[in-house]
């Protein structure tokens, strides 16, 4: 799904993803077209008149607070479980005070239709920016990019900002952030041709929105997160770092819930929640036993491809949804980045480790 966290209203936005159901741990596609918000004051969802982007699922978002707009950019749509898919290179916007779409029409070349971009918007020069992303219509294949595009709002063109320096490898399943002051872009891991399986991507890196210029930050190695697939990103300016969490690791755990900043002038990763680690081994290719990890229950549950959301303002990072072991989950937490304390805003209904409900001892499975 694609979807921002609203600062001024305190409410999650998002429109579209996949609502298809894993299948033996395999993903049945099923891509909606329906936007919602989430008010996390009053912990209540909300669907709104959908009448803009058609479905979609993989598109990206990103927040304009001075325009009080939501901008989406590219994802793709297919029907039924087979044959290529259709990408879109389509933008619209969404106006935050009404909720109603506006598609935008660009002038002139653009990046080519692609699914799982980073999309940030650059505030000072009022220009949507899309790092990245896949370009394959094949579900059994990738075609990732690194190319890097800006979306002039007053002039209704499209630019490539040429690189400056090596820029990162071509990669998909990446996550971003901004620095709106320094107009500075984050990118953190993901993975490229071999996405379904990894290796992934541990690297950080920035670019620098004026000039182009690449700085690979941290190689990934040593004291850092393992590397990941559909983790997410936010800047926390008041501090001076980067908070990471979740996302999809190679390794024998998988989905992730460890939460980690990444201190901007020191250049180092520091783990703030930890990561959980396999207690019980799996009987198989997606059979799990209950006590497979043991939860950290002061995080949410492990889980990859989650919405959202950062506010700098008062340092709420919101979290809805995502992939866990146990299919689709649908809860809601915030993690307070004063603090470093994650809350719960809304109990799964679905999708959530057995060991983490009511009753752990009639678990005979992770996620019975």
């Amino acid at each position: 799904m694609a979807g921002i966290l609203d600062a001024s209203r305190k409410r999650l936005v998002f429109f579209g993803g996949d609502a298809g159901l894993p299948k033996n741990c395999n993903s049945s596609p099923d891509p909606v077209g329906e936007l919602w918000t989430y008010d996390l004051a009053c912990g209540t969802f909300s669907q709104h008149d959908d009448a803009g982007p058609s479905p979609r699922a993989r598109g990206a978002a990103a927040y304009d607070a001075a325009g009080d707009r939501m901008w989406m950019f590219g994802g793709r749509f297919r029907e039924g479980s087979s044959g290529a898919y259709t990408l879109f290179d389509d933008v619209w916007s969404l106006d935050l005070a009404t909720l109603v779409f506006t598609p935008f029409t660009a002038v002139g070349a653009g990046p080519e239709a692609r699914g799982n971009p980073v999309v940030v918007f650059d505030d000072t020069a009022g220009e949507l920016i899309v790092f990245g992303g896949n370009t394959s219509t094949s579900g059994l294949t990738f075609v990732p990019q690194n190319d890097l595009w800006a979306l002039s709002l007053a002039t209704g063109t499209w630019r490539t900002i040429a690189p400056v320096g090596a820029p990162p490898s071509e990669r998909l399943f990446h996550t971003g952030a901004i620095d709106p002051a320094t107009r500075t872009l984050y990118i953190y891991g993901g993975g490229g041709e071999n996405a379904f399986q990894g290796p992934f991507y541990g690297d950080l890196w920035k670019v620098d929105l004026a000039t182009g210029a690449w700085t690979e930050l941290h190689d990934g190695k040593g004291a850092a997160p393992d590397a990941r697939i559909w983790s997410t990103l936010a800047f926390d300016g008041a501090r001076g770092r980067l908070v990471l969490f979740g996302g999809h690791d190679d390794g024998a755990v998988g989905n992730n819930n460890d939460t980690w900043a990444f201190e901007l002038t020191a250049g180092t990763w520091t783990e703030i929640t930890p990561a959980e680690t396999v207690n019980t081994p799996s009987n198989g290719f997606c059979d799990f036993p209950a006590d497979f990890t043991l939860p950290n229950l002061a995080a949410p549950d492990r889980r990859s491809a989650q919405l959202a959301g950062f506010s700098a303002a008062d340092g709420t990072f919101a979290i809805f949804g995502g992939k866990s072991d146990c299919g689709l989950i649908d809860d809601v937490w915030s993690f307070d980045a004063k603090t470093d304390v994650w809350t719960k805003g809304i109990d799964a209904t679905v999708g959530e480790a057995c060991l983490r409900k009511d009753f752990p001892e009639q678990c005979t499975s992770l996620c019975l």
